[in-house]
């Protein structure tokens, strides 16, 4: 045992020079998204790529800001899957600022029928708290509604094709100054419960069958579902 210490004892002399240890712990790795003052832009998110920002969108929004800036980048923020929304977190879209859903992405043409939403942004099954989605002139979700109605590029019908998908319970969501065109399915479609939801200034455009605003009434079989709106 006492060779042993002598050994080990040896070897760190050898791991060390005269200004402090040779080898040291690395420093932490870098967060995925640097949120300073509360704010976060997903542009320096991990995984950011004007060809597919979904990655640096979703971490953005899973960073704990309390702020995502949505910025008028040029060219839309092209994302290949939903966007699940977080809590207590505003979206804060610039003059302008796009997020559209990419064309030909596998996510929104389905190789066999599904009854499950594929929508653009939604707050999921586990539902949202405190959520603004604050928008500005001309910025927008857009989907690519004529191409998911060619039965030869999209063969299985989805109507769930939504633009934006409040859901679970999702309560406190505020959502203003914002266009949603073109979506596959409903522009906004609210379900299961939620609650204290503001809509004002939005423009919903060529969205699935009717492009308007209106609600239809809860099938008698679901009590808990709320009123869609289109």
């Amino acid at each position: 045992l006492a060779g042993a210490l002598v050994a080990l004892s040896g070897l760190l002399a050898h791991g060390r020079s005269s200004t402090g240890p040779v080898l040291s712990v690395a420093p932490p790795a870098p967060p995925l998204c640097p949120v300073e003052g509360g704010v976060v832009d997903p542009t320096r998110c991990a995984g950011y790529s004007a060809e597919d920002a979904t990655a640096a969108l979703q971490a953005a929004l899973h960073s704990g800001a309390h702020t995502v800036l949505v910025r008028n980048l040029g060219t839309p923020w092209l994302v290949t899957s939903v966007l699940w929304l977080g809590s207590n977190q505003t979206l804060l879209f610039s003059p302008g600022a796009v997020i559209e859903a990419k064309r030909w992405a596998a996510y929104w043409n389905d190789t066999k029928p599904v009854t499950r939403p594929h929508p653009l942004l939604s707050t999921g099954q586990a539902g949202s708290t405190n959520v603004t989605l604050q928008g500005a002139a001309g910025a927008a979700l857009r989907m690519h509604k004529r191409d998911y109605m060619n039965s030869t590029l999209y063969p299985f019908h989805n109507e769930w094709r939504y633009g934006l998908h409040l859901s679970g319970g999702s309560r406190h969501i505020f959502v203003y100054d914002l266009t949603i065109a073109s979506a596959g399915g409903d522009g906004i479609c609210l379900s299961y419960a939620v609650s204290d939801i503001h809509i004002a200034r939005v423009v919903l455009d060529d969205n699935c069958e009717h492009c308007t605003l209106a609600a239809r009434t809860p099938a008698p079989s679901h009590p808990a579902r709320a009123a869609y709106s289109r």
